[in-house]
């Protein structure tokens, strides 16, 4: 006589089943790697570790884009993309008088430089940035990406004058682009942005300027070729009164991130981007943005190895990612 199964024997027996077959494939080689990633996720320390690890990156790596730390901004579900760098050196003029201001706009499809010497700019003049020669044009164009979005960038300037004969103030950082972009600025509305520092050219002997930052999430979504954002912290050099027509040295650099277009899939290396809340990103690179301004410096990157001891000091910032980040600012 045969034995009628309950609904409870039933689901029993197919739970000894499965045991019995995740047993079996758990002693198998590739079964045991599938069993440990199973049991990393049921760890909370292991998931947030691994993602907060990927949204750290990216906010330092706003602050240093040459670094390499971080060529993809973190996803919530990672996008299969590409990535490139956009970098290179130009010498510009001075005016007669000394003045040269100059922004950053890594969106832009044509010139993302543009700047202003001209006759008569001084410390009050509107700054009417145009897109004179030389013309640094992007790499996003639509033959290479479907959709695209800027990962990191920056600008920064060097006065090749003689040191002896250095005169004036060079005042750098970041600022709203729209600021910028009416023909409305001046100097005295870039350098009371709270993002900008001013120093004595004769101080300076290296490269400085500011970095791109988006104002918002928004600011990191992808966007097709010739779109942008509404707005965002572009980098921007403002040079007064430096020797009259002073050559002067400007560097770029600026990582995209972008969906290859079509004919471009079977050219390029195309990889899952970082995993992470771009929101916590963002709030982090608020706190790093904060000590920046207390620091009252200004170098290539934003930071100095005067910061690694405020960090040691507790202010604990970066929570358990510090020790990655002194190592980090102490090769600056």
């Amino acid at each position: 006589m045969q034995k009628q199964q309950t609904p409870e024997s039933k689901a029993q027996r197919n739970d000894r089943k499965i045991a019995s077959a995740v047993e079996k494939f758990a002693k198998k080689p590739k079964g045991k790697r599938a069993i440990k990633r199973i049991k990393a996720l049921s760890s909370v320390e292991d998931w947030e570790t691994r993602h907060h690890t990927d949204e750290y990156k990216y906010a330092l790596g706003l602050f240093d884009p040459k670094s390499g730390i971080c060529k993809r901004i973190p996803n919530p579900l990672p996008v299969a993309s590409a990535t490139a760098t956009q970098q290179g050196i130009l010498t510009l003029n001075a005016s007669g008088t000394g003045y040269l201001a100059i922004v950053l706009n890594p969106w832009l499809g044509g010139n993302m430089i543009t700047w202003t010497n001209a006759v008569g700019v001084n410390d009050t003049s509107a700054l009417a940035f145009s897109n004179a020669a030389p013309n640094v044009a992007s790499i996003m164009t639509g033959a290479t990406a479907i959709s695209y979005r800027v990962v990191s960038a920056w600008l920064g300037v060097a006065d090749l004058t003689p040191a002896l004969s250095k005169t004036g103030v060079v005042s750098s950082g970041s600022i709203s682009y729209r600021t910028t972009s009416g023909g409305t600025a001046t100097a005295d509305t870039i350098r009371d942005s709270y993002w900008v520092s001013s120093v004595p050219n004769v101080t300076l002997n290296k490269y400085v300027g500011g970095v791109y930052f988006p104002m918002d999430v928004g600011g990191t979504n992808y966007y097709a070729v010739g779109s942008s954002p509404g707005d965002f912290q572009a980098p921007v050099v403002f040079m007064s009164a430096l020797a009259p027509n002073a050559n002067v040295s400007v560097q770029y650099v600026i990582n995209f991130e972008y969906i290859p277009a079509v004919g471009q899939t079977d050219l390029l290396s195309v990889s899952v981007g970082a995993v992470g809340s771009v929101e916590r990103s963002l709030v982090k690179i608020g706190e790093l943005k904060n000590l920046k301004k207390d620091l009252g410096e200004i170098n290539t990157s934003g930071f100095g190895p005067d910061l690694i001891p405020k960090i040691s000091a507790g202010i604990g910032v970066l929570g358990g990612i510090a020790s990655t980040v002194m190592s980090v600012l102490s090769k600056i």
